[in-house]
C-alpha cells in the first residue's frame, strides 16, 4: 500500500467498505473499526452511514458508531428479518471524516470485529462470515503548497479590488 498525503487542514474521508459478498448473504451485523494517529488527524468530525446501510433503517439504533481518542467503531445491527433492512451488497459501510489538525506522519488502518448474516433456516441463529481487513496506510500531513495558497490569496485581492471599483 503505497503512503498517502493529507493536507493540514482539509478533510479527510476515509470509507470503511466491504466486497466480496457471497450472493445472497443479507448481513443483519457489520461491526468495523477505524485506528488512526489522533494526534496528527484528531477526532471525527462526522461518521455518516454508507450506501449499503438500508435506508431507513428498522429502528433508529441500527446504525451506531463511537469515536474515543484514535479509535472510531462503527456498527449496523438488526433485528428485523426482512430483506430491505439487511445488508445485502458490496459497497461503502461507513464514512468517517477526519480533520488533520498537525503536520507529522502516521498509520490508519480499518479492520472487522464482526459480521453475521441472517440465518432464514434458523432466524435466531445467525452464520457468522469471515471478514479480512487490508493492510494499514501509512500517511503523512504536510502544509498547503505555497503556490496554492498564492493563488487563492491572489483571487481573494481581485475579488476586492474588482468591487472596490464598481
Amino acid at each position: 500500500v503505497e503512503a498517502a498525503g493529507f493536507v493540514l487542514g482539509q478533510p479527510v474521508r476515509v470509507n470503511i467498505g466491504i466486497s466480496g459478498l457471497e450472493p445472497g448473504t443479507r448481513l443483519e451485523l457489520l461491526a468495523g473499526r477505524v485506528d488512526f494517529t489522533p494526534t496528527v488527524l484528531g477526532s471525527p468530525s462526522t461518521v455518516l452511514p454508507g450506501s449499503i446501510v438500508p435506508s431507513p433503517t428498522a429502528t433508529p439504533l441500527d446504525f451506531l458508531w463511537f469515536v474515543n481518542g484514535g479509535v472510531a467503531d462503527v456498527s449496523f445491527q438488526t433485528n428485523s428479518p426482512l430483506p430491505e433492512f439487511l445488508i445485502s451488497a458490496d459497497g461503502v459501510f461507513a464514512t468517517i471524516l477526519l480533520t488533520p489538525i498537525a503536520l507529522g506522519a502516521g498509520q490508519l488502518s480499518i479492520s472487522f470485529s464482526d459480521a453475521l448474516a441472517f440465518n432464514p433456516a434458523d432466524p435466531g441463529l445467525p452464520v457468522e462470515v469471515p471478514t479480512t481487513a487490508g493492510p494499514a496506510i501509512s500517511f503523512t500531513v504536510v502544509i498547503p503548497e505555497p503556490s496554492l495558497v498564492l493563488v487563492g490569496f491572489g483571487g481573494s485581492m481581485a475579488m476586492l479590488t474588482r468591487r472596490r471599483k464598481n
